[in-house]
């Protein structure tokens, strides 16, 4: 039996849309992760608030390697999320709510349809819904204008680790985007598919379903807020091809009324994607694997080679080790 855990970070008092989505599921466990500037008495019914103070208790060397008010605060939550008895964990933001494509949750392990594969090795989820001229947070800058041709082909994948789906209302676009074409709403049709093991995409922690190899769930604390969880997602891309897992784009789930940003400061904190995005996935092309290779082991030799290319801080090493040994720990007790 699935028991679907809801883990989301949040900052300020229960948002409606945070609200609907914890009342549109029977949640069997939901972790609202704080930080240093999240209200002292945030509180939801059939929500668990995992405070500081029961951060550091938890997991105290993970909770005091990771910086305070950085997104990676989450990874505190799904540990407890999975230490609560969640076997398939949804994460989302708290400007998310919940569409009729997402309620109830299409919780699949197993998927049929469409598998697309690039002839440039990239995938824009968006040029598989009726918004192709949208690209996603992540995209490489070089493949924005690219005509590469997708080949797809119907097929049955019966170890789909992660699902995606997207958001209409202010889809996942970068700074780029929002500066150059505005902040239009997008009505999306479309976007089911599943992601060749030939090809890269970006997919992020806003309405996410993850159903196994929970290790490359770590959102690196090191780098910047608008990379960590794309970066996350090349990382965990590669690993997970390397064992005949798949990722599943679902289409349109959540609609994001976007939390107020400062677009300048979204554009500075994302030039190191423009920089690296293109150049991370061509190192993770080439990192060895042996069969043995545990997952935290793969997902350490990944993060070793960014390190290695001055991407990602030798520090991230460190929180890392802190993340493998918990997650490790949990899995166990499971």
């Amino acid at each position: 039996m699935t028991k679907l855990g809801l883990v989301v970070t949040s900052i300020q008092s229960p948002t409606l849309q945070l609200r609907s989505l914890i009342e549109s599921h029977d949640f069997h466990s939901v972790v609202v992760v704080g930080d240093l500037k999240t209200p002292s008495d945030w509180s939801w019914p059939g929500s668990k608030y995992l405070s500081i103070e029961e951060q550091l208790v938890i997991h105290p060397e993970l909770a005091e390697l990771t910086p305070w008010n950085t997104y990676a605060r989450k990874n505190l939550g799904y540990l407890a999320c999975l230490a609560a008895g969640a076997t398939v964990i949804f994460e989302s933001d708290d400007d998310n709510g919940p569409l009729p494509g997402l309620v109830p949750l299409a919780i699949e392990a197993s998927f049929e349809g469409k598998v697309v594969e690039s002839e440039s090795g990239w995938i824009n989820p968006y040029r598989m819904t009726n918004r192709p001229d949208i690209w996603p947070r992540g995209l490489p800058l070089e493949e924005i204008q690219t005509n590469a041709t997708y080949k797809s082909a119907d097929c049955r994948i019966d170890n789909v680790a992660v699902q995606q789906w997207l958001a209409a209302g202010e889809p996942d676009v970068d700074a780029i985007y929002r500066l150059t074409r505005g902040e239009s709403s997008a009505e999306l049709e479309g976007g089911r598919f599943a992601v060749g093991h030939g090809s890269f995409t970006p997919f992020n922690s806003q309405s996410t379903a993850w159903h196994s190899l929970f290790e490359l769930m770590y959102l690196p604390a090191t780098v910047s807020f608008r990379m960590t969880d794309i970066w996350r997602s090349f990382i965990a891309l590669r690993v997970m091809h390397s064992v005949g897992a798949s990722l599943v784009y679902m289409g349109p789930g959540v609609h994001q009324d976007r939390n107020p940003h400062n677009l300048l400061s979204d554009f500075a904190s994302e030039i190191p994607g423009y920089r690296w995005n293109g150049r991370i996935r061509n190192l993770l092309d080439e990192v060895p694997f042996a069969v043995e290779d545990s997952i935290n082991a793969r997902l350490r030799r990944c993060y070793e080679v960014l390190v290695s290319a001055d991407i990602v801080d030798a520090g991230e090493l460190t929180i890392l080790d802190a993340w493998c040994s918990a997650i490790s720990a949990v899995l166990s007790e499971g």
